[in-house]
């Protein structure tokens, strides 16, 4: 029964309409470089300085089916962006769009600097841990019949499946508890690439090809269904500026927001 209301809370977030509470606007973002890519603290709607418990990683990722942490990447600012340099296979540059109405807008770039295919997969933005929510693929990759590897991860519990939309399939999602009754929510998705051949769920990059992704985040107050409900319900994934509601307002089709708690 739990994961028939799990499921069904997951659905519903696409088609309801409320607020987030205690959603707010982050001005700017603070990434460290030199030894890792880390987020290390933010700067709320109130302007006021919220710094990380320890610093978390820009993002993780899946190179070869390995797990990387931009933890371990080498990184120094370079213009109006950031170099960085992965352990093996892969460099890039990371680039904070701003001034941005909506929270945090960042670009990513992998670019595969060796002599070989390099299959990159699972980006997480804020990096996949046991002690946060966060939603990647799951499973073998060599099970062809199955529709969706889509799986929430939540601390002390296993992954349930979750279904995306169509033009999000390889999307990662992230949320992590701050401090001070807050929460940093953020979701990565795949944007461009060249010389790369881009799959459901993973993208093969030939050699001196590149795939880019792109990442929107923001804190918010409340638990990890919140962040979950403002990056799907209150921000359409950052697919849209606004959305017309008028068809789910109408008293006709109240039978449709009928839903068992």
């Amino acid at each position: 029964m739990m994961v028939q209301r799990v499921f069904r809370g997951l659905t519903v977030l696409l088609y309801s309409a409320s607020l987030v509470a205690g959603a707010q606007n982050i001005r700017a973002i603070d990434v460290g470089t030199g030894k890792g890519l880390t987020v290390r603290g933010y700067t709320g709607a109130d302007g006021r300085l919220q710094r990380m418990p320890h610093p978390l990683p820009v993002l993780s990722l899946r190179v070869n089916d390995t797990l990387v942490s931009s933890s371990s990447f080498t990184s120094w600012k370079e213009g109006d962006s950031i170099r960085w340099k992965a352990p093996r296979y892969l460099e890039g540059t990371l680039r904070i769009h701003s001034p941005f109405a909506r929270g945090v807008h960042a670009s990513v770039v992998f670019r595969n600097t060796s002599r070989d295919t390099v299959r990159l997969s699972d980006v997480v933005p804020l990096g996949e841990g046991s002690d946060r929510i966060f939603i990647r693929a799951h499973g073998p990759q060599t099970y062809q019949h199955r529709l969706s590897r889509s799986a929430l991860f939540r601390p002390g519990r296993g992954p349930i499946g979750v279904v995306l939309p169509d033009n999000a399939w390889e999307m990662g999602f992230c949320d992590v508890t701050v401090g001070g009754g807050r929460s940093l929510t953020a979701i990565a998705r795949r944007a461009d690439s060249a010389s790369a051949e881009l799959r459901r769920f993973r993208a093969v990059i030939a050699p001196n090809g590149w795939v880019q992704y792109t990442i929107y985040a923001d804190d918010h107050a409340g638990d990890w269904r919140d962040g979950l409900r403002m990056m799907f319900q209150e921000r359409w994934l950052y697919d849209l500026e606004t959305f017309d509601n008028t068809l789910f307002q109408r008293t006709d089709l109240g039978l449709l927001r009928c839903v068992d708690p």
